[in-house]
This record gives C-alpha cells, structure tokens and sequence, in this order.
C-alpha cells in the first residue's frame, strides 16, 4: 500500500503567508519613517512609546510595594526567639533592631 497524505486544508500556508505579509507591512512602515527623518518631516510615535512612561511608572510603584519596610515599635518584651538578629543602632535614640527568627511553642517551629 502506499502512503497516505493528510490534507490540511492549506492552513498551514495561510498562517504563513500572513505572518510573512504582516512582517512585510512592519518593514514598510519602518522605511516610511526613515523617510520622513531623511525628508526632515516630523514622525508621529507609536502608542507604544508613549506609553512607556506611563508602564515605567506602574514598575516603580509595584517595586516601591513589594520592597516596603514595616517598622514596628514594641512596648515590653518580644516573645521569645531562636536564631534572630539583634543589631544596635548608636544613634541619639539607642534604639535596638530585632529581625527574623524562629518561636517554638512546643507543637510548632514558627519563622518570624
């Protein structure tokens, strides 16, 4: 017997054939452009570059919230701890800095 062959219904050459049409389109408009710079016309932006300031603006107040600081001041004595990081701070204050930390209450290990 000999081979089948599936047909595709020419799906395949479509698809390729529009990304080579949509390529196609793209190099034009970048020729065009070039053009006008030559020319000395002025070249309108693309969406996409004025939006940049706006996307680099929702960057820096994502990044400021994912790397905030909380501060807690205590009054009294923190619950015991393992393995924590006690720094003093010579300053005016005298203040003490207690970071991390394992609790263990006699169930669980607890990380702070």
């Amino acid at each position: 017997m000999g081979k089948s062959k599936k047909k595709d219904g020419g799906l395949k050459k479509a698809a390729l054939q529009a990304r080579k049409d949509a390529k196609a389109d793209k190099a034009a408009q970048k020729r065009m452009k070039k053009e006008l710079v030559r020319q000395g016309e002025e070249v309108e932006e693309d969406e996409n570059t004025n939006n940049l300031d706006d996307l680099l603006e929702q960057y820096r107040i994502r990044d400021e919230d994912v790397n905030s600081t909380t501060f807690e001041a205590m009054e009294g004595f923190p619950i015991p701890r393992a393995n924590a990081s006690l720094t003093y701070v010579e300053d005016k204050n005298g203040y003490m800095y207690l970071f991390g930390g394992e609790y263990f209450d006699g169930v669980e290990n607890i990380v702070l």
